[in-house]
C-alpha cells in the first residue's frame, strides 16, 4: 500500500466512524405493521395474535483502500398478543456488522392495548442488552490501535401505536436512555443516540382483488434525516410487489446524501406465511463510501 492510498485509507476510515457516530440505528425496507417492534415497542401484538419474522439485509459497498468488509444486519423477533388482559409481549434481536465495529441487541417488549371504538391505541416500552465490539487489527496504521473492550449496556425504547381497520401510524423513540458503551482499555466511549421515528400507512380497496398500500417512514437522530416512501400494490391479498424511495441526508462536515430506490417483491402464503426480497440501488457522491446493490430478505409467520 503506498502512501496515497494510506492517505485515503484513514480518510475513508474517519468517515465510515463519522457516519457510524451519525447512522446508529439500521433502517429496514421492510417497515410493515407486522415487524415493526424493534422501532416501535407500541405495535407489539397490535395486530397479530403471533408474528415471528427473521429478516437478513447485506450491503454491497464498493471496495476502499482499508477493504472494509460490507455490512450485514439480521433482526428477529415474535410477538404474541394477549387478549384477556389488553397487552402484547415480544422479544426482539439485532446484529449489526458495519466495517470493524459489531453490535448485538437482544429486548424485551411489552404493550398496553386500549380500544376506542374503531381505533385501537397502543402504548409500549421495550429495555434490552446491547453489545459493541470493535476489531481494528487489520487496518494500517503509524502505531497500533488497541482494540477497545466495552462493557454492554442497557438500553429502552418507547412507542405510541394507533390503528384502524384501513390505516396504522405511530411515533417512537429508540435508545432514548443514551447508553454509553465505556471501555476499561480505552479512553474513547461511544455513546447511542436517541433516534425518533414516524411512520404512517393507508390501504385503498381498488377492486374485488386489488388493494394498494401507500406508506411512509421517517427516522431521525438530529443528525441524519431519512425519509422513505413506499407504494405496495397487493392482488388477492397473496401477492404484493411495489416500490419505495429513500432520502437521506448526513448533517457534517460532508453534508453527505444519498438517494435509494427500492423494488420489492413478496408473497403471503395462506394468510399465515410471507416471503419477500427487496433490492436496493443507492446514489452518493462520496467515492469511498458508495451502496451498489442492498439485498433484503423477509420471512414470516403471520397469525391473527
Amino acid at each position: 500500500m503506498n502512501t496515497r492510498d494510506k492517505i485515503i485509507g484513514v480518510f475513508t476510515f474517519l468517515v465510515l466512524s463519522t457516519q457510524l457516530s451519525a447512522q446508529q440505528e439500521p433502517l429496514s425496507t421492510f417497515f410493515r405493521e407486522g415487524n415493526l417492534t424493534q422501532t416501535n415497542p407500541g405495535m407489539t401484538g397490535a395486530v397479530y395474535k403471533h408474528a415471528a419474522n427473521i429478516l437478513w439485509r447485506d450491503y454491497w459497498i464498493k471496495k476502499t483502500p482499508l477493504n472494509l468488509p460490507r455490512q450485514t444486519t439480521f433482526w428477529t423477533n415474535y410477538s404474541y398478543k394477549i387478549d384477556k388482559i389488553n397487552s402484547g409481549i415480544g422479544i426482539n434481536y439485532r446484529y449489526d456488522a458495519l466495517g470493524y465495529q459489531k453490535r448485538n441487541t437482544v429486548s424485551l417488549s411489552y404493550a398496553y392495548h386500549i380500544p376506542i371504538k374503531s381505533l385501537f391505541l397502543s402504548i409500549g416500552v421495550s429495555g434490552g442488552i446491547n453489545t459493541l465490539n470493535r476489531n481494528y487489527s487489520d487496518l494500517t496504521f503509524a502505531s497500533p490501535v488497541p482494540n477497545p473492550d466495552y462493557n454492554p449496556v442497557f438500553t429502552s425504547d418507547f412507542g405510541i401505536a394507533l390503528r384502524h381497520e384501513k390505516w396504522n401510524t405511530g411515533i417512537s423513540v429508540t435508545q432514548w436512555n443514551n447508553p454509553t458503551f465505556r471501555s476499561d482499555n480505552s479512553t474513547k466511549n461511544y455513546t447511542l443516540d436517541p433516534h425518533f421515528w414516524w411512520f404512517v400507512d393507508y390501504r385503498f380497496k381498488l377492486s374485488e382483488y386489488w388493494d394498494l398500500t401507500p406508506r411512509i417512514q421517517l427516522a431521525t437522530d438530529w443528525a441524519t434525516l431519512s425519509t422513505t416512501i413506499q407504494l405496495l400494490a397487493s392482488w388477492k391479498k397473496n401477492l404484493w410487489f411495489g416500490v419505495g424511495v429513500k432520502n437521506a441526508f448526513l448533517k457534517n462536515a460532508f453534508s453527505t446524501h444519498s438517494f435509494t430506490i427500492s423494488p420489492m417483491i413478496g408473497y403471503d402464503i395462506k394468510g399465515m406465511f410471507r416471503i419477500g426480497y427487496a433490492g436496493n440501488i443507492s446514489n452518493t457522491p462520496d467515492p469511498y463510501m458508495f451502496n451498489l446493490m442492498t439485498h433484503e430478505v423477509i420471512v414470516s409467520f403471520l397469525m391473527k
